[in-house]
């Protein structure tokens, strides 16, 4: 007898038709101000005026990022440059997110400019460099936000 394939079961949909996406974070990312969705990512740097084009941004949803030792916010791929890649800590808050896709969107600069050996080679002074930036553009985000220009 032959088998039949079930239609796949649709997602919930909200009264006026439209998916009823999750809008917090659940679980071990609850405590998380700032929803770990690339969608939430996209419209805080909108309103804040910083520029994601070029960038393409992966969410790292493991819950062993929030045990690990290390803090790291995010990750600039040196072998697929233009992505960045944003773990949990990045949505503590909302300049927390801000700094963080400032820095590696600075990276992601440097890896353009300079390629990714000259970058391995000068590791350190890239770091500070980004971290300068992170300081300065933050300080611009904020502004923009706060006057609303």
């Amino acid at each position: 007898m032959p088998r039949v394939m079930q239609p796949k079961p649709k997602p919930p949909h909200n009264a006026e038709g439209n998916l009823q996406r999750p809008t917090s974070n659940r679980g071990a990312f609850a405590r998380l101000e700032v929803p770990m969705q690339k969608r939430a990512v996209i419209q805080i740097c909108r309103k804040y005026g910083i520029d994601i084009s070029g960038l393409r941004i992966k969410i790292q949803r493991s819950e062993e990022w929030l045990k690990s030792k290390y803090k790291y916010a995010g990750m600039t791929d040196y072998y697929d440059i233009g992505r960045i890649d944003l773990t949990p800590h990045a949505f503590t808050t909302v300049e927390e997110l801000l700094r963080t896709v400032i820095h590696e969107g600075c990276h992601v600069k440097q890896l353009k400019k300079y390629g990714r050996e000259d970058a391995q080679e000068h590791i350190y002074q890239m770091e500070q460099v980004a971290e300068r930036y992170e300081n300065f553009f933050l300080k611009i985000a904020k502004r923009r936000v706060q006057y609303g220009s």
